[in-house]
C-alpha cells in the first residue's frame, strides 16, 4: 500500500475544507505535488462537493417556478437551470488539478536566485524555547555576514501550530531579541505567524493570541513554507 492509498476520502474532504492541522495540510500538499492520482482524487472530490452545493442553490429556483408569470415559458426555466449546471461543470473541467495560491508579502521580491548568497526559511511548529533560541543564533550568524557587502543573505522565520506562542506578545521569551534582529536587519529578515493557527486556537481553546509588532501575519504558514521552497529556499524545521 502506497502513502497515497493511506489517505482516505474523509481526510481529503477535510483537506478541501481546510479543517486539518497545518502539519497534515502540508503533508497532503507535498504528496499531491508528486502524485497525479492524488491530485485527480482531490479534484473529483472538490467537484462533487461543489456540484452538491449548486444543487441546493438551484432547488429554491425550482420551488419558485409556480410563482412565475404565465407568459414565462416552462422551457425557459429548464434552459436556465441547464445552463447554470453546465456552467458549473465547465468551470470544473477548466479548473486546474492543483495550483498554489498567490504569493503573499512573505515571498514577494525573492524570485531571483542571484539576489542573495543564502536564503533560509526556519519553521517553528513547536513551542520549544531552546530550539527557537538556536534558530535565532543561526539567523544572527547568517545576517551578520551581510555587513561585508555584496549579495545579502535572507532569512524567514515562520511559526504555526504551537510555535505561534514563540512570537506572541504575551508569551514569547524572545521579545527583545526579535525586536533587535528586526531593527538591525529589517530588509533581510522576516518573522511570520500563521493566521489559520491563530483562528483555530481562538475557536478551539478560546485563546486570543496577539503577535509581536515585528511579526507579519500570513494566511497560511504551510503555504508560505511551500512557496518559499519552490523558490529555492533552504527549509530548516524545529
Amino acid at each position: 500500500m502506497t502513502a497515497t492509498d493511506k489517505i482516505s476520502d474523509e481526510m481529503l474532504n477535510a483537506f478541501i475544507d481546510h479543517e486539518l492541522s497545518d502539519d497534515d495540510m502540508m503533508q497532503i500538499y507535498m504528496t499531491m505535488s508528486k502524485d497525479s492520482d492524488l491530485r485527480t482524487r482531490v479534484c473529483d472530490l472538490r467537484a462533487t462537493r461543489d456540484l452538491l452545493r449548486s444543487a441546493y442553490q438551484i432547488a429554491p429556483i425550482l420551488s419558485q417556478a409556480q410563482r412565475l408569470p404565465s407568459r414565462f415559458p416552462a422551457w425557459g426555466l429548464a434552459a436556465m437551470v441547464a445552463l447554470m449546471s453546465a456552467g458549473g461543470l465547465l468551470g470544473w473541467l477548466a479548473y486546474p488539478v492543483w495550483h498554489p495560491p498567490a504569493a503573499s508579502a512573505l515571498v514577494a521580491d525573492v524570485d531571483q536566485p542571484s539576489a542573495s548568497r543564502v536564503k533560509v526559511v526556519f519553521h517553528a511548529s513547536r513551542n520549544d524555547a531552546a530550539a527557537f533560541e538556536q534558530i535565532l543564533d543561526e539567523a544572527e550568524t547568517l545576517l551578520a555576514a551581510n555587513n561585508g557587502g555584496g549579495a545579502a543573505n535572507l532569512v524567514r522565520i515562520v511559526a504555526n501550530g504551537e510555535g505561534l506562542y514563540l512570537l506572541s506578545a504575551r508569551t514569547s521569551p524572545f521579545k527583545h531579541r526579535i525586536q533587535q534582529l528586526n531593527a538591525q536587519h529589517k530588509n533581510h529578515v522576516v518573522f511570520a505567524g500563521c493566521s489559520q493557527t491563530r483562528k483555530r486556537m481562538k475557536r478551539e481553546r478560546g485563546e486570543s493570541i496577539e503577535l509581536l509588532p515585528e511579526v507579519l501575519m500570513v494566511n497560511s504558514g504551510v503555504i508560505e513554507l511551500l512557496e518559499l521552497q519552490e523558490k529555492g529556499w533552504r527549509y530548516l524545521p524545529i
